[in-house]
């Protein structure tokens, strides 16, 4: 594909100006000491087994373009998880379960009963090794001072608001009129030399001879670019806290209206939801190869994409 979507440009944008956000603020603001507080918190509790739940959705002019819904289950320490997704896209309605221990991943499409099999060649200890090279470490003081002065009064675009559980949830809200410039120009670029010179995976790996492949590849998908006027209408993130003020779910909604290509105007929106559940004990069941279509998935791509 020559880029990706204005859409995904935006939201990744968004994503950006958020993570700067997400260290800045000043004294006076009660809904960002909140915020600052929560990050500290939950960095130094870090989940080690548990639930996840989420879902996304992409809507253009009112039409639902792509739907996924999921859960999942995972330990940490032994690397096992397991999960079961919804994905719902032009004229694919999509069913997949996933299992993964260690170094072995399975995903099994339901409807079709087939199964794909893969093993990356990483050791757990490499890729250990190689996730802690990416921790940025602690939340650092210096670092806090330092993105104060860049975020400035975006601070005060933090609030709390009182859940229904009687919590005290953390919301960031940015509307037209307080969008910052520079998310409206990296909403505007039309592309960005980092995705318009990556490629799909498949220009690497053939990957023709798998059903499920195919199917995701000649789905009718409503590609929507917006190459003129791209503006944000509309950012929310809020964080959701128990009555102990441990975070356990964040949902965010993007808009962006803009013309494509034949001047016809857009307004598309990214919205979703997560929801998380430490839990002392987890019980994974893995995926059975009786009686289903296995496939064993290229060794390079495992060994890409793991």
């Amino acid at each position: 594909m020559k880029r990706k979507t204005m859409m995904i440009t935006t939201a990744l944008a968004a994503v950006l100006v958020l993570a700067l956000v997400a260290y800045a603020g000043t004294p006076a603001n009660a809904g960002y000491e909140a915020f600052k507080e929560l990050m500290k918190t939950h960095s130094e509790n870090e989940m080690n087994q548990g639930t996840v739940s989420g879902n996304l959705t992409i809507v253009d002019n009112g039409e639902t373009l792509v739907s996924i819904t999921g859960s999942a289950i995972g330990d940490h320490d032994s690397e096992t998880m397991q999960a079961d997704i919804q994905l719902v896209t032009g004229e694919l309605n999509k069913q997949l379960s996933v299992y993964g221990m260690d170094n072995l991943i399975y995903i099994y499409d339901v409807e079709n009963n087939d199964i794909y099999v893969g093993q990356d060649d990483h050791t757990r200890e490499s890729r250990r090794e190689k996730k802690f090279d990416k921790d940025d470490g602690d939340f650092s003081e210096n670092g806090e001072a330092l993105l104060d002065y860049f975020v400035g009064d975006m601070a005060n675009d933090f609030t709390l608001v009182k859940d229904s559980d009687g919590s005290m949830d953390i919301s960031f809200e940015l509307t037209k009129s307080e969008m910052p410039a520079i998310i409206n120009l990296m909403a505007s670029a039309k592309s960005d030399d980092q995705f318009e010179n990556h490629e799909s995976f498949e220009s690497d790996v053939d990957l023709s001879a798998y059903p499920l492949w195919n199917e995701l590849k000649n789905a009718h998908i409503e590609k929507t670019e917006l190459v003129d006027q791209v503006e944000v209408e509309y950012i929310n993130i809020t964080f959701d806290r128990d009555t102990q003020n441990e975070l356990v779910g964040i949902a965010f909604e993007v808009t962006v209206s803009g013309l494509d290509e034949n001047q016809k105007a857009h307004v598309m929106t990214v919205s979703g939801a997560v929801a998380f559940d430490s839990a002392s004990d987890v019980i994974i069941t893995p995926i059975t190869l009786e009686g289903k279509n296995v496939y064993e998935l290229p060794q390079e791509l495992m060994n890409d994409e793991m």
